[in-house]
């Protein structure tokens, strides 16, 4: 099968290659890739054991065609949306992948194409573990850090939806994209003047910040009035006297929520925009090109 392979562990090195179908134990299923979901975290997040070359990838959808024979829950011919997490026999950047019976795996409605079904699992987990986080109330204010990407898109949707007033930054291209997600206040982050106009807009500052690019932490905190609540999707390392800092849960069950989001994009309640997408062959390139930032929504590897 052809599959993109990290070529090193310490090279930021990949390659387009042949590689052999892997063959699963009783507990793991084998999926044949219709989608898969380009995030620029892709690449790294590799468990320090595995052997290179290594198959990289972390989300994606497909069609079940081979099942370990302890394996209960699946049959055949299933279309599932899944993450690929800290899997010994690669990724999903491939045209076969193999993942656990215990992975975080979403049936995929009938009327969910496999492009939008692959665009969710992580953005979509990573958006509502945010959201439920942060435990705001109806009527409050919200800012997000890089509202326009993958996770952002969905974020505005999802706090817009659960009451929230939301402003947002994105570069000057997407602000009347985000306006049209339900974001009420936009700037744009290359603006010397986007604190000022954000404070404007909140009167006396937000009631939360959620931010998703990494380094754009700091710069927020002066957005928030005294006891607000600030999160960092990526990690950030925040020192606040003033600002109540919530940790990002990685490990929150999720599936639940991440269903319901598959029903409301599915009945047209929330909208998916799938920004590019690119045939495997280039995924390189593509890879590259969202490294550089100024998303819009998400980027998807096509199979067939």
């Amino acid at each position: 099968m052809k599959a993109i392979v990290k070529t090193d562990k310490d090279l930021d090195e990949f390659k387009y290659v042949e590689v052999e179908i892997p063959e699963i134990d009783e507990n793991e299923i084998l999926v044949k890739m219709k989608a898969i979901g380009l995030g620029v975290h892709d690449a790294y997040f590799i468990d320090p054991s595995v052997k290179y070359p290594y198959i990289i990838g972390l989300e994606g959808a497909g069609e079940i065609v081979k099942l370990g024979s302890n394996v209960e829950k699946y049959k055949l011919n299933d279309r599932i949306a899944f993450v690929s997490l800290n899997q010994k026999k690669g990724g999903t950047w491939a045209e076969y992948a193999v993942i656990s019976n215990n992975s975080l795996i979403i049936p995929i409605p009938d009327e969910i194409s496999f492009e939008l079904a692959a665009s969710l699992p992580i953005a979509g987990g990573t958006a509502l573990r945010a959201l439920e986080a942060m435990n705001m109330s109806h009527g409050q204010s919200l800012f997000i850090s890089g509202g326009s990407g993958a996770i952002g898109s969905l974020l505005i949707q999802l706090a817009v939806k659960s009451g929230l007033m939301v402003s947002a930054s994105s570069s000057d291209q997407n602000q009347e994209y985000m306006k049209r997600l339900g974001a009420i206040h936009t700037v744009d982050y290359l603006s010397p003047n986007w604190i000022h106009d954000v404070k404007e807009w909140s009167y006396s500052g937000v009631d939360g910040v959620i931010t998703i690019p990494r380094n754009t932490s700091k710069p927020c905190l002066e957005l928030l009035k005294p006891g607000g609540k600030i999160l960092s999707v990526s990690n950030d390392v925040i020192e606040s006297q003033d600002a109540l800092v919530i940790p990002y849960p990685f490990n929150s069950p999720i599936r639940k929520s991440l269903l319901n989001l598959f029903k409301q994009v599915d009945e047209e309640e929330i909208f998916v925009f799938v920004d590019e997408t690119y045939p495997l062959e280039e995924a390189i390139e593509a890879l590259r090109i969202r490294q550089k930032g100024h998303a819009r929504g998400k980027t998807i590897i096509l199979l067939d």
